[in-house]
């Protein structure tokens, strides 16, 4: 079947039902094409060892817009305790969504804001926030290398966008005009047709 196309070695089945599912579900929804990575000029912003564990990709077009989805292989034996069973598998996939924003961001870090963030805000000067907009810079924690040049491209209907998936949890980097959206969730299918759906709304705002 097509979703073998993917990297699956040392997947378990269950994983790769996981992807089978997700796959099927990106399919009905979207105009769904195989790529491989060396066609994305997008993955520039990555290092090699992110590179080593892409296990596929994914070229999502709508009407509007289009999007990537990066799919890489974590190997979770190294976060579980020393004295697991060695021949137990340990892999999972996680998935990344990569799009082309108008506007030049520079380096952007935006998550859902924890405790730890509130208390790393106190003493990181990359933390930005804005006067008209205190309610969210209090829901998110936002770093910036230029922060004069982030704080004009986050209009508001950026920041409403952004809002408005805080429940999913999805971490947000801006590399200049590339978007990369995250999760740390094992991959569902429900959540990767919102990180499409995510990355492509904010691709679109002039």
């Amino acid at each position: 079947m097509k979703y073998l196309l993917f990297d699956t070695f040392g997947m378990d089945d269950d994983e790769v039902q996981l992807l089978k599912h997700t796959y099927e579900a990106l399919n009905d929804r979207f105009k769904v094409h195989f790529i491989h990575p060396s066609e994305i000029k997008s993955l520039k912003v990555f290092d090699r060892s992110f590179k080593r564990r892409i296990a596929g990709s994914l070229l999502i077009r709508t009407p509007l817009t289009a999007c990537y989805l990066i799919f890489t292989k974590i190997d979770t034996k190294a976060r579980v305790s020393p004295w697991h069973n060695p021949s137990v598998n340990g892999y999972r996939y996680q998935v990344y969504a990569i799009s082309t924003l108008k506007k030049n961001f520079g380096r952007v870090f935006i998550r859902k804001k924890s405790t730890i963030d509130r208390i790393i805000n106190l003493f990181n000067p990359d933390t930005i926030s804005l006067k008209a907009d205190r309610a969210f810079f209090k829901r998110f924690y936002v770093i910036a290398n230029e922060k004069d040049k982030a704080l004009a491209a986050m209009t508001a209907s950026f920041r409403r966008i952004i809002d408005g998936v805080r429940k999913e949890c999805f971490i947000t980097n801006i590399i200049d005009y590339t978007l990369v959206v995250e999760h740390n969730e094992r991959l569902k299918a429900e959540k990767t047709i919102k990180m499409v759906e995510f990355a492509n709304s904010l691709s679109v705002i002039s």
